[in-house]
């Protein structure tokens, strides 16, 4: 959404991923601003999280075997 509005303001063309690269930027600067607290423990747990699904749904997309996927599944778990 923000890209689109991007966009539509400039006329240039962003990639998607811009808009939430200037999402996470507008977040973290009203964080900033006024002086709240960013619980980094938090940011990092999503952070891992989302570094270890990524294997995850590059195999499912790639369609590998499926005991590749129920490993990771397992190693995900531990």
């Amino acid at each position: 959404m923000i890209g689109y509005v991007l966009t539509r303001v400039t006329g240039v063309t962003f990639p998607y991923y811009v808009g939430c690269l200037f999402g996470g930027m507008l977040f973290r600067n009203i964080m900033d601003h006024y002086q709240l607290n960013l619980n980094m423990k938090e940011v990092d747990l999503i952070g891992s999280c989302s570094w270890f699904i990524l294997p995850v749904i590059t195999v499912v997309f790639i369609n590998i075997c499926n005991p590749l996927i129920i490993t990771l599944f397992i190693n995900l778990c531990k």
